[in-house]
């Protein structure tokens, strides 16, 4: 009686175990299963500043890939060709599982969710509560282009914000101009720095080749004007126009809002407190033209203060930075708009991915509280050691913080400490903190949400944008009056600008409907 119990029992565990074998191993398991326990791989198709992956780099992705049960593997043309290679990438066929887009309205995005090639990720995004309590409301509406539910890609949050600029303290110091301590300028203090900096030898060579602020152009060539914000420029808000309810200064017949600006910017041109490079210089020459000593101001968020006083270093190392959060409106009250999407970016994903509830589930874990403080600060005992519970940067942080791709992936929208990296100078610490306290709320968000109406795709309305992008670099560069502007823009509407914004007012009004 007994040897047959045990024989049961023995048979019992037998079949259990046979059991447990075949689910975990059986042929006919799918290779889609949530069900899988191999490590899932997870191609992505990336934009980083530098295309090289540090061993910092190595050790955050190691503790992601072990926390999320994934494989990463990564394809990151060099930044500066970015655009061609997803383009090529794109045509050829052969996708990656995600893909990184600078903007909802990038012509490869757009095509892209027509064509099928971006799938929409609506309902592994209702199991993702990391990411939906650390994106804003409409990052997400911003991405569902197809003005239905579906949302077509993971928000790269971005704190929401306005920004200033760095200067040149020491510069500042000689030149005599003493800093408001509410750290804003009015239109009229800026002009006068930016005229010392560019007329009384800031750098005490006794030679006049120094400028004010190092404006450049952007990604096509083209010049714009500079702190449109302070003359009202606060993208698309409601008017009192007799016939749109939303409009921004750019496209308003019935305001001189943008003429200022441009008149403004001008001025600065033709009285050289511009870069006069500008026209021929990106940001990033630019960048290094300031680090150089050529200028003495250049747009940036306060966050990165401290890689600015770690590469002027490099140069000069006497050089002293400090920031200035803005400009005042003829009000006196500093006002700017902020990304109307609150996005940095995105991350989207291709009918390729096998397993798009893994690659939500890998974005949302990298904003949990333990994969917010791998992204935020690396890997405890590669990127920072830690004393009484005060992390401190090892000597690979930098590598990190500047180059890193693990500080690519994800933004928490309520977390600007994210901005004072580990090892930023002590005496910038604080200020960084307040500067950044400033712009958010500074902030006020442009209501179109990074919307793209139909209208934005017409063949003679595209082909005009290039005549508005030539007028506005030419009034800035003072080759063409302000004036030159009510023609151009009537010509726009005649090619279809007066559809384009029919449909943005359709749009805002529906979004702003339903708050």
């Amino acid at each position: 009686m007994k040897i047959g119990k045990r024989f049961i029992s023995i048979s019992l565990v037998v079949f259990l175990l046979l059991g447990v074998m075949t689910g975990c191993g059986s042929k006919k398991e799918p290779v889609n299963s949530s069900k899988s326990t191999g490590p899932v791989p997870i191609k992505i198709f990336a934009n980083f500043t530098s295309a090289e992956q540090t061993k910092v780099d190595q050790a955050w992705q190691k503790k992601i890939e072990e926390a999320c049960n994934v494989k990463l593997s990564f394809e990151v043309p060099p930044s500066s060709g970015y655009g061609e290679r997803l383009q090529v990438m794109l045509a050829g066929g052969d996708y990656p599982d995600v893909v990184y887009f600078g903007s909802t309205t990038d012509k490869n995005f757009v095509n892209s969710v027509n064509n099928g090639i971006i799938v929409p990720v609506t309902k592994y995004i209702n199991d993702a509560p990391n990411l939906k309590k650390y994106s804003y409301d409409y990052s997400f509406d911003a991405l569902k282009v197809k003005e239905n539910d579906d949302i077509y890609g993971i928000p790269r949050t971005t704190v929401q914000r306005g920004d200033g600029f760095i200067i040149r303290k020491d510069w500042a110091d000689a030149v005599g101009f003493q800093i408001p301590s509410d750290n804003l300028l009015t239109i009229d203090q800026f002009r006068d720095l930016m005229t010392k900096f560019s007329k009384n030898d800031p750098d005490g060579n006794g030679k006049n080749d120094t400028y004010g602020f190092a404006t450049s152009a952007d990604g096509e060539g083209n010049l714009w004007p500079i702190m449109g914000y302070a003359f009202g420029d606060l993208g698309w808000q409601k008017v009192t126009g007799e016939k749109y309810e939303y409009m921004p200064p750019m496209y308003d017949k019935e305001s001189p809002v943008y003429k200022d600006e441009l008149q403004f910017t001008q001025d600065l041109y033709k009285n050289g407190l511009l870069d006069p490079n500008a026209p021929s210089i990106k940001h990033d020459a630019a960048k290094q033209r300031f680090f150089q000593g050529v200028t003495g101001a250049i747009g940036e968020f306060s966050g990165w203060i401290s890689q600015y006083v770690a590469q002027i270093a490099k140069v000069n190392p006497k050089a002293k930075l400090t920031y200035i959060s803005g400009l005042k409106n003829a009000e006196g009250k500093f006002q700017e708009t902020s990304f109307g999407t609150g996005l940095w970016g995105f991350w989207a994903v291709t009918s390729a991915a096998k397993r798009p509830d893994a690659i939500v589930k890998l974005f949302d874990y990298m904003l949990s509280d333990e994969g917010w403080s791998l992204c935020k600060d690396g890997v405890k005992g590669v990127s920072y050691t830690e004393e009484n519970g005060v992390k401190k940067p090892t000597a690979d942080y930098g590598d990190f913080a500047q180059n890193g791709w693990a500080r690519c992936f994800v933004r928490r929208n309520d977390d600007p400490s994210f901005f004072v990296a580990l090892d930023t100078p002590d005496e910038y610490k604080d200020p960084v903190t307040k500067w950044i306290d400033i712009a958010i709320k500074a902030k006020v968000v442009s209501l179109d949400f990074g919307y793209r109406p139909a209208a934005a795709d017409k063949p003679e309305l595209i082909d005009y944008g290039k005549a508005i992008n030539q007028t506005v670099s030419k009034i800035v560069t003072g080759a063409s009056p302000v004036s030159d502007w009510d023609k151009t823009l009537d010509g726009w509407y005649k090619a279809g600008g007066a559809e384009y914004v029919q449909q943005m007012n359709d749009y805002i009004k529906k979004t702003q409907d339903k708050k």
